[in-house]
């Protein structure tokens, strides 16, 4: 969901995402809210290949997409309490940080969830070399915002997706909900004997599907 998301009636500085990193965005705005995220980008092994030089798919599918709901889970909660660990995953940007990232959104006027669940078509799951398991997700994001006081309302950049999505011109809302879609990448050891690491993900800049609030007056 790209564009600030500022708490009008206090003094909190807007929030951005800047993730530094070959394949993101380079830039999600600019301000003196901007958050910097760095991160190195792990190397993935090279897929398993047959004889003729395909790449193979996996044949625990099924078992291995079960990571897809398990991450939906992990990321599913209200503000400020996710959970910055999880013994199904690897500690690292797109697990720990992301959900350390949203719980710094938490307001004491605003009464904010975030839910997911894996949708979409499954994606073919690949072999890798070290006999881990490449998988593929595409999880919809539920934003849902309500102010609790009279000073609990929230506003965006004039003209950012979610302001232009709610026809808003920067004006304050006293609610948001929003849907958006991301696509994760996530390595997913052999019989799940470690946690599993999430590769890559625009977790951050979610693709904003649609948006609906209730304004402040």
């Amino acid at each position: 969901m790209e564009g600030d998301r500022g708490h009008v009636g206090t003094d909190r500085i807007p929030r951005q995402a800047v993730v530094d990193g070959p394949g993101t965005r380079p830039d999600l705005g600019s301000g003196s809210g901007t958050i910097h995220i760095s991160f190195r980008p792990k190397q993935l092994p090279d897929f398993h290949r047959t004889a003729s030089g395909n790449a193979q798919q996996s044949t625990t599918a099924t078992a291995n997409r079960s990571a897809c709901a398990d991450f939906a889970e992990f990321l599913s909660f209200s503000l400020p309490n996710g959970r910055t660990t999880d013994d199904r995953f690897a500690k690292g940007p797109f697990t720990s940080d992301l959900v350390r990232f949203y719980n710094g959104w938490a307001d004491d006027d605003l009464y904010t969830t975030l839910s997911y669940k894996a949708v979409g078509t499954a994606l073919p799951v690949f072999r890798l070399a070290n006999a881990s398991a490449f998988v593929g997700c595409t999880l919809q994001q539920n934003y849902d915002e309500t102010g609790i006081s009279p000073e609990g309302t929230v506003a965006f950049d004039k003209g950012s997706d979610i302001d232009l999505a709610l026809a808003g011109d920067g004006r304050q809302w006293r609610s948001v909900d929003a849907v958006s879609s991301m696509t994760v990448l996530i390595e997913v050891p052999p019989g799940q004997s470690s946690p599993a690491t999430v590769l890559a993900c625009d977790c951050y800049d979610p693709q904003l599907l649609t948006a609906t609030g209730v304004g402040a007056g």
